[in-house]
């Protein structure tokens, strides 16, 4: 025996919904056929009904022999082309002659002045008129900048400063007259970068790629410390209330710590707290 796979069929939802599509297109081609038929036939109906037929106009054709306009039969019209008398001849008639001008006298030509043309200023806009009447502006190339640098960073998007001045993000294209530029680049999260960049002459414009590296936060430290008498513990000159202190977190570093008893006695001591591990101080006072 062979197993054939099952004929997939539709759900009976998707086969009324593809049904009723089919219908409602099949119901709109209708209705626009008939409108359409309908909107010719009334067209029509009216140029025959309310629009009236032009009327030839007769009266060209007519004979002037005593018939008055619009009676009478249509006469063809004469069109032979019309010939003068042998008596008249055409070198006879008369014309009329055009009034003969005076030839115009040519205006002397005046003399300029040869002028020296004065210096234009270095830097500014020259104005260049067009055969259009368009005023163009172009910057004159006095003042050329002949260094160019790319600049880019890792990561991407930090901030550019060129001889302390705000240029933008990276990366960025750098230009300048002068050969030498220092540059810093700031982003959050990693090290400021600064970089004196000089040109060579073979080579006035040049790419570059800073990397910048990141931040490392300083892992943090723990101070215990007893005292003997209690007394109480300043760390840096702030008090703690307490007598007694156990991993607490402090920053690495070196610290000042000094005791305060009842009786009004005081004395100092600095404790070196290394990252990471914890410094134990057991402090006695000691009378002068």
């Amino acid at each position: 025996t062979i197993l054939r796979p099952s004929p997939s069929r539709q759900s009976p939802a998707l086969e009324v919904e593809q049904k009723y599509k089919t219908k409602k297109s099949n119901l709109k081609t209708w209705l626009l056929m008939w409108g359409f038929l309908l909107l010719s036939l009334a067209g029509l109906v009216y140029l025959l009904i309310f629009v009236p037929p032009p009327t030839p106009d007769t009266t060209l054709f007519q004979s002037n022999r005593g018939v008055a306009p619009g009676q009478g039969t249509v006469a063809k019209r004469d069109v032979t082309p019309r010939q003068l008398p042998a008596s008249k001849d055409i070198r006879s008639a008369p014309f009329r002659r055009l009034p003969v001008s005076s030839p115009k006298q040519k205006e002397p030509v005046k003399k300029r002045k040869l002028m020296a043309p004065k210096p234009k200023p270095r830097g500014t806009l020259k104005r260049k008129v067009s055969r259009t009447g368009n005023v163009r502006k172009r910057r004159s190339s006095a003042k050329k900048k002949p260094y160019s640098l790319w600049v880019s960073s890792n990561p991407l998007g930090a901030t550019l400063f060129v001889n302390g001045k705000l240029r933008g993000n990276t990366p960025k294209i750098l230009s300048s007259s002068s050969k030498v530029v220092r540059l810093e680049l700031r982003s959050k999260g990693f090290k400021p970068l600064r970089k004196t960049w000089k040109w060579s002459v073979k080579k006035p414009s040049a790419e570059v790629l800073f990397k910048l590296s990141k931040v490392v936060p300083l892992k943090k430290g723990y101070l215990t410390i007893t005292s003997s008498p209690k007394a109480v513990i300043y760390i840096d000159g702030i008090t703690t209330d307490k007598s007694e202190l156990s991993r607490r977190v402090v920053k690495p570093g070196t610290h000042q710590i000094s005791f305060v008893t009842k009786d009004g006695d005081v004395w100092d001591e600095k404790v070196q707290v290394r990252p990471g591990k914890e410094t134990k101080l057991n402090s006695k006072y000691k009378k002068k």
